[in-house]
């Protein structure tokens, strides 16, 4: 029997403000930190807005809050109508949305004030990682597969394919890469410390941190794009077919390429070669969804002229294109030694969720706000000015990015006619980029302001109704009965093997057809995917020594040097420094030997980095003097004039007292310093070492007090942070440890 189902719409609308009002938030951030980069004085010397509390604060309200808010409005949106029933639970979604906010306001409180895990696409602390998972798992997980389970259409389009495969996959992702503890075991602790350390720490990273990023700006976006391209062209998706082969391509391979970030960096060479091999053949698989959508809007090209919304579509498929071609470059080992560290990967990681995302994320919008408003959009006009000012806003930001990328790359690497760095200096290189940088930071600015007009646009469609706004209903009936599902087609081969003809008979994807109903099937699909990889990749990282193997002189950092590598986790430095050396002949020049796995058994977390916008620093440790540093952090210029890091006077205002009774180290007493754990006989040593740091710093030209002789320098913070610097990379170049075989 027939019955009308009513829509919750209201969701949508929630998760279309949220998007919005984030989106120009988050894009904000960028801009503020891309002028950061050019003027390192913006943040006037307070800590709290520095370009390295900044940068992960933008990182994560861009990707968390403007692209996972509009993620959940499609889904919300597109599931009901694909599903033919109302959304499971009104309170659920309530919930979400009411959580997934506070867990962004959060973020936006706690990482200013350096509460953070310092590690790339996981910085927010413990607690907002347990935030996440429940209202993502008990909220939207499980209002999500409700639906699916009461629908009352048989069968699952393509989308709910790839939102099954979001919905599933990214929680357990998200959850190794987070794997931490609260300091102490004590729950009400806002600080954490990693449970991996070093190589495999920074693999993990890799694999479900940055790949899993990658995961989250393809697979979503590609189930909106099935969704409402067909919408927008009024015209059914190009090959079904193809998209089998496209999703279930996407899925198998994806995680394997998580190694392709580390080439030349100190991972077993069998599983560098895995990440190419997988980052070549996923070229095909995602061209696929890239074909697919094409030639469905190839189909639709008339609308083109004058249809904004199909514009942010075509876009979105060209930026997408790019995205996938760059992802399979970076694979290539060559590649990767060129261009590692350098601008170049920002671009890409750009390319895909600043060019991909958000334009199929303003497209989406600007086609379903009128829907949900139930009004036309207020100015096609202004929705074609923001289509242009977001093209421009491409332009001036990441192909500079591109550029600056290959130049860096190019001069990091030179050498003259004798062998000898041509550009020894990293100052030089880096003076040479910042015209591109002038341009990032303009471009950030255009498609804040496309945004802003999309707003404005989508805000004036709201307010120009005349009338209330009336429920959308569709009416349908429960599905009863047994499916019959259809039969291959007979295979009309001749003079082949019986295995032949049902090979061919296989190919036509029937069989696919009794998947469609059956949402398991996807459920399971996708996690034995991610199991397989795991047990792959990252089983024999664990359990093989081999993969890491022991250096006996690599000894503990000390407490001082524990109190300042919070610090300098604290500030963010990691995100312009990297902390690992590759086997190649230009870096090895510039900074000394190349990494081995075994030297960093002692970082939680690891600092390898991901991008060089000052030197690397691994090797860091007795190339300058206490008293150079001390001047570099108070006033970089004074040390390295043309720098565009920012002062941080503020370490000499601060105490060490401060981060031993805060519990600030992130647990490390416990488990890395592993001699001491007595919390008197560790402040004894830090007392000890801090005023040894100190009376060196004094004999190079250093204060001994500070604030009119109120407070001794050895008692600061920047004393912690410079005995942190020196002591990276000195380990291992001390002589082996004698070994009495007795």
């Amino acid at each position: 029997m027939a019955e009308r189902v009513v829509f919750n719409d209201r969701l949508v609308r929630w998760f279309i403000t949220a998007t919005l009002v984030w989106g120009m938030i988050g894009l904000g951030l960028g801009v503020l930190v891309a002028f950061q980069l050019v003027i390192p004085g913006l943040d006037h010397g307070r800590e709290t807005y520095s370009i390295g509390r900044m940068k992960p604060l933008h990182s994560n309200v861009a990707l968390w809050a403007f692209l996972g808010n509009a993620f959940f409005a499609a889904v919300y949106y597109s599931t009901q109508r694909l599903c033919k029933a109302r959304m499971w639970s009104g309170i659920l979604g309530f919930l979400h949305f009411v959580g997934w906010q506070g867990l962004i306001v959060a973020a936006l409180l706690t990482l200013p004030m350096g509460i953070t895990q310092a590690r790339p696409f996981a910085e927010m602390e413990w607690g907002l990682d347990v935030w996440l998972l429940v209202v993502w798992v008990l909220f939207f997980a499980t209002n999500f597969f409700g639906t699916l389970w009461s629908r009352r259409d048989r069968y699952l389009y393509i989308s709910l394919w790839f939102y099954i495969a979001t919905v599933v996959v990214v929680p357990f992702i998200y959850a190794i890469n987070n794997l931490s503890w609260p300091v102490d075991g004590n729950w009400k602790s806002l600080h954490s410390f990693p449970l991996l350390t070093g190589t495999r720490d920074a693999f993990v990273a890799a694999w479900a941190g940055r790949n899993g990023i990658e995961f989250f700006l393809t697979i979503p976006f590609l189930g909106m794009m099935y969704y409402f391209l067909p919408k927008v062209t009024d015209r059914p998706i190009y090959s079904y077919k193809l998209s089998i082969v496209h999703f279930w391509s996407l899925i198998l391979l994806f995680f394997f390429a998580g190694p392709k970030y580390l080439h030349y960096l100190p991972i077993p060479e069998w599983l560098s070669s895995i990440g190419m091999a997988a980052a070549l053949i996923l070229w095909m698989p995602t061209w696929g969804g890239f074909i697919n959508g094409w030639m469905t809007i190839k189909s639709a090209n008339k609308q083109l002229a004058c249809d904004p919304v199909l514009k942010f579509f075509v876009a979105a498929l060209v930026f997408y294109f790019l995205f996938a071609l760059d992802g399979m470059l970076l694979g290539i080992k060559s590649m990767s030694a060129f261009v590692k560290f350098s601008d170049w990967e920002v671009a890409h990681l750009h390319v895909g969720a600043m060019g991909w995302c958000s334009f199929m994320t303003m497209g989406m919008l600007y086609w379903l706000g009128p829907k949900v408003y139930q009004k036309r959009l207020a100015s096609p006009g202004l929705a074609n000015l923001s289509f242009w000012l977001a093209i421009m806003a491409i332009v001036f930001s990441i192909v500079p990015l591109y550029v600056a990328g290959a130049q860096q790359s190019y001069q990091w690497q030179a050498l003259d006619e004798n062998g000898q760095l041509q550009y020894p200096s990293f100052l030089d290189t880096l003076r040479n980029v910042l015209p591109m940088y002038w341009g990032r930071a303009i471009g950030g600015g255009l498609f804040v302001l496309s945004l802003v007009l999309c707003l404005l646009n989508l805000l004036a469609t709201r307010v120009l109704r005349s009338s209330e706004l009336k429920p959308e209903y569709v009416t349908s009936s429960k599905i009863v009965g047994e499916c019959v599902d259809p039969l291959p087609t007979p295979s009309q081969l001749s003079a082949i093997l019986e295995f032949g003809k049902q090979l061919d008979e296989w190919s036509q994807l029937v069989w696919h057809r009794r998947w469609e109903r059956l949402p398991s099937r996807f459920l399971f699909g996708s996690l034995v995917s991610v199991f397989l990889v795991a047990a792959i990749q990252l089983v024999p990282m664990f359990f093989l020594r081999s993969s890491v193997p022991t250096i006996a002189k690599i000894q503990p950092f000390t407490p001082l040097e524990l109190v300042g590598r919070s610090i300098y986790l604290k500030e963010g430095c990691q995100a312009c420094h990297s902390q690992t050396v590759r086997p190649l002949l230009a870096d090895t020049k510039r900074y000394g030997n190349y990494s081995q796995a075994g030297e960093f058994v002692y970082d939680q977390p690891s600092q390898w980095g991901a991008r060089r916008v000052g030197p690397d620093l691994a090797r860091e440790g007795g190339k300058q003097s206490n008293y150079w540093h001390y001047q570099h952090l108070l006033d970089p210029q004074t040390t390295s004039s043309g720098s565009n890091m920012p002062s941080y006077r503020h370490l000499v205002s601060e105490t060490i007292e401060d981060s031993l009774d805060a519990g600030k180290l992130g647990g490390v007493f416990g488990s890395v310093i592993q001699s001491e754990s007595n919390p008197k006989k560790i402040a004894d040593q830090v007392e000890q070492q801090s005023q040894l740091v100190a009376s060196v710093l004094v004999q190079q030209g250093g204060p001994v007090s500070l604030n009119g002789g109120r407070r001794l320098v050895q008692d600061t913070k920047i004393v912690a942070l410079i005995a942190y610097l020196q002591r990276l990379g000195t380990d291992i170049s001390k002589p082996d440890p004698v070994i009495n075989k007795n």
